[in-house]
């Protein structure tokens, strides 16, 4: 029998200790509140979804899960024993979990970076309930669909077994690895895709040498979440609705040289950071190969504390 691999991102869960600042961040993005369950949890929608976002306010800022995404259900089941084959502990999401994360059922592990990790079926979409952007934000949408969430960026303890958990018993496929002036800091990037985007996952391995901008970075197991936005006008107004409002930069806008994507990056209240971007390309799998890439061509200037830019948003 095949290997059964994920499709998409599906949903992050993290936890916050200040669901206000969340709030009005979320706002200044462009993402859209869907709401509160029992426990106070926040939704955040893009598009049809219910939510591809979860802020828990337990505190913990940083990442609670991330959801990947299969077909059906004997797709999960195919999963499940494909995990367990190769020594993989996995719990089955009761009823009421499945119910909390709006899916039709789950798994859950833990990466072999200690990232709460859950693969689901069956989101609960509503057609004709899409994405509305909140006011004044006036986003015009995001790119998901097939593509997923958009990309999560986390931090490895252990290359090569993070390597074969999602490369050999997920499915992700390798689309690149960056090196270059990452190296000069102690770092280093490897991109795998799941489907026709460049990356639903980045592996940041990192050891920043003291005296690079990362070196004081907060060491979350979460680096970023990429949201790909509709058009270019999208990313320039909410660059400077990001700088109207005070929110920190940890990178100025710019291009990538492996996704090609236009994009920039602000600081969460929680201090990990999400990358807003547009134009990324995608990956043929009958055509792809994988290469080293270098440096960015232009922008992306890493500054935590980038200073706001006096500008006005027309």
């Amino acid at each position: 029998m095949d290997k059964v691999s994920i499709s998409q991102l599906g949903y992050v869960g993290h936890g916050v200790s200040n669901m206000t600042a969340w709030e009005d961040f979320a706002a200044t993005l462009g993402i859209q509140d869907n709401g509160r369950d029992k426990d106070g949890a926040m939704f955040l929608k893009l598009d049809e979804n219910h939510h591809r976002m979860i802020v828990h306010p337990n505190g913990n800022d940083d990442v609670s899960y991330i959801g990947w995404q299969v077909a059906n259900e004997p797709q999960l089941k195919a999963m499940a024993q494909q995990l367990k084959s190769e020594g993989v502990e996995i719990m089955y999401g009761t009823p009421d979990e499945a119910k909390k994360r709006r899916v039709m059922g789950l798994i859950k592990m833990e990466d072999p970076n200690g990232i709460p990790t859950e693969i689901f079926y069956g989101p609960e979409v509503s057609y004709g309930n899409d994405f509305k952007s909140p006011a004044p934000a006036n986003v015009s949408g995001w790119v998901t669909g097939v593509l997923g969430t958009g990309h999560a960026v986390i931090t490895v303890t252990d290359y090569e077994k993070s390597l074969h958990f999602y490369q050999d018993l997920l499915g992700f496929r390798m689309s690149d690895i960056m090196m270059s002036r990452l190296q000069e800091r102690g770092m280093g990037m490897a991109f795998f895709h799941c489907n026709p985007r460049h990356h639903s996952l980045a592996f940041m391995v990192t050891k920043p040498r003291e005296g690079t901008p990362q070196y004081n970075m907060p060491q979350k197991k979460l680096n970023h979440i990429m949201l790909q936005m509709n058009t270019l006008d999208d990313v320039g107004a909410a660059y400077y609705r990001c700088q109207e409002k005070g929110v920190a930069f940890r990178m100025s806008l710019g291009r990538h040289g492996n996704d090609q994507m236009v994009s920039f990056y602000v600081i969460t209240p929680s201090g990990w950071a999400i990358e807003c971007g547009w134009g990324g390309r995608t990956v043929d799998d009958a055509t792809w190969q994988v290469t080293t890439t270098a440096d960015d061509p232009w922008g992306h200037v890493f500054n935590p504390q980038f200073p706001p830019i006096t500008a006005r948003v027309r």
